[in-house]
């Protein structure tokens, strides 16, 4: 009832002029529901885009474990200058990759790589063994024709 009492209460001319005002309000209602969403939109693609590259970087720092690990293994059955080297070469690109992951994480996410740094060795831990093992390389070994 009270609506029906301020309805009739309004003039013919305010009568009109709140329905040419409903359309507007359901124009501007639209207008930010649109908006809203294409930020959320907007904000999402940014998240995949940023996923994506994430998982990228993530192929090149299996990829150079990968290496690691072969070269690592082919060293341990037929040492050779060129293997030390690809194996250095494979742990820069690991090392390189860890640390654009690192970049690409948000803060809190960060802790996670903890572990995968402690198992990978630092430049200077691998280096001094590496000249070693071009080293005893490079020393002549005793064939067996020699020994005998």
């Amino acid at each position: 009832m009270k609506i029906n009492c301020l309805v009739s209460s309004l003039s013919v001319r305010n009568r009109i002029v709140v329905l040419a005002i409903i359309p507007l309000l359901g124009f501007l209602a639209t207008g930010i529901v649109a908006t809203l969403g294409e930020t959320q939109v907007e904000r999402t693609l940014g998240s995949v885009k940023r996923a994506t590259a994430l998982a990228d970087v993530a192929q090149d720092f299996k990829s150079a474990l990968m290496g690691m690990r072969i070269r690592a293994r082919d060293f341990g059955t037929a040492p050779s200058h060129q293997l030390a080297k690809d194996f250095e070469t494979s742990h820069t690109a690991a090392l390189a990759s860890l640390n654009r992951i690192e970049r690409m994480l948000d803060p809190g996410d960060r802790s996670r790589l903890i572990p995968l740094r402690r198992g990978l060795p630092t430049s200077s831990e691998i280096s001094p063994s590496s000249r070693a093992a071009r080293r005893r390389l490079a020393s002549p070994r005793p064939t067996a024709c020699a020994a005998a």
